[in-house]
């Protein structure tokens, strides 16, 4: 923590991340133990990676559906 103006406010150290969000690997070892049948990305920047690295991911558009 650092004094701003009176008050304390974090202070932020470059290098160190917590957004909750799970790193690649972490997301290519829990959707091999799962092996689900289907793998729908979704709140991802990067759609395209699940498609590069799971032959059975389905990027849908905006909007789209899809039926089981």
């Amino acid at each position: 923590m650092v004094l701003d103006e009176g008050k304390l406010k974090p202070q932020f150290i470059r290098g160190y991340h917590a957004s909750g969000h799970a790193s690649k690997s972490d997301l290519r070892w829990v959707i091999e133990k799962i092996d689900p049948d289907v793998v729908i990305p979704v709140h991802t920047e990067n759609p395209d990676w699940f498609v590069e690295n799971f032959e059975n991911a389905v990027v849908l558009k905006d909007g789209g559906g899809f039926e089981m």
